[in-house]
């Protein structure tokens, strides 16, 4: 039995690496400690995320790049690993499934903490605020939602954006198009197949002024707030993860990279 004891310690400590533990405690029965970050993948911080559009998560030459990018890998730096991107469908982000399924260790996707979400995830703390607001036509009629009775609303999928339009759906008896992710409901309404979009103004007020064709109708105020999401069961990477933000305010950093991608 002795000469089996290297092997098992080392499978332990390659499940505990992958996140798959079945329980927090090592071979010789000490419990892990809490404050340890847990990575599906060694020296390696995985951020699962979905593209965009610019200035927040897009490709560029054959790079994702934005703010929430270079923001969230100052907690790579923070840990002292490599980040590596993994893109993934929003649904799949919001869900938690991408860490049921151990594809990422952290998400940073715009993602508006809601109670529902900080039900099956956690969250870091708060990074940016934002409301909803609709986008039209410059020569659109429409100024709020309660011009769009028997007309068609574009939504992203699983976005609160979503949520709000089917809260008010009755009430403004509008159609709600749903889409894969923001720029193409954006294109929706320049192609005639929507009438308005509904998003955070965090993506439509850089969307205006890529098309000038296009204007903001109205803001509604939701009070929403983005932040990185995590599994539950991982309290130390949840832990550095507020660090690394809370540095970042502190000594400047988060301003710099705020001025660098956000300058609307």
């Amino acid at each position: 039995m002795p000469k089996l004891r290297p092997r098992l310690a080392l499978l332990v400590a390659g499940v505990l690496l992958l996140g798959a533990c079945a329980n927090d405690s090592t071979d010789d029965g000490d419990p892990v400690d809490p404050d340890t970050p847990r990575l599906v993948k060694a020296d390696t911080l995985t951020i699962c995320t979905t593209i965009g559009s610019k200035p927040w998560i897009f490709s560029e030459d054959g790079e994702i790049q934005g703010f929430d990018i270079e923001l969230v890998e100052l907690v790579a730096t923070k840990l002292g690993v490599t980040p590596e991107i993994s893109v993934q469908d929003f649904a799949q982000i919001s869900t938690g499934a991408v860490f049921e399924a151990a594809k990422c260790d952290i998400a940073a996707a715009a993602i508006t903490v809601t109670e529902a979400r900080q039900q099956i995830m956690s969250f870091s703390d708060s990074y940016f605020d934002t409301n909803q607001m609709l986008l039209v036509l410059q020569e659109s009629p429409v100024n709020g939602l309660e011009d769009l009775e028997g007309k068609r609303l574009a939504v992203q999928t699983d976005t609160t954006g979503q949520i709000y339009a089917q809260a008010h759906e009755s009430e403004y008896g509008y159609e709600i198009v749903i889409f894969e992710d923001m720029p193409s409901t954006v294109l929706a309404v320049m192609s005639d197949k929507a009438d308005a979009a509904l998003w955070d103004n965090a993506g439509l007020i850089p969307a205006v002024q890529q098309y000038p064709e296009t204007r903001i109708a109205a803001e509604y105020v939701t009070g929403e707030t983005y932040a990185w999401a995590m599994s539950k069961n991982n309290p130390g990477l949840l832990k550095v993860a507020n660090e690394a933000l809370s540095e970042a305010r502190q000594d400047g950093t988060y301003d710099t990279i705020y001025k660098k991608w956000l300058s609307y």
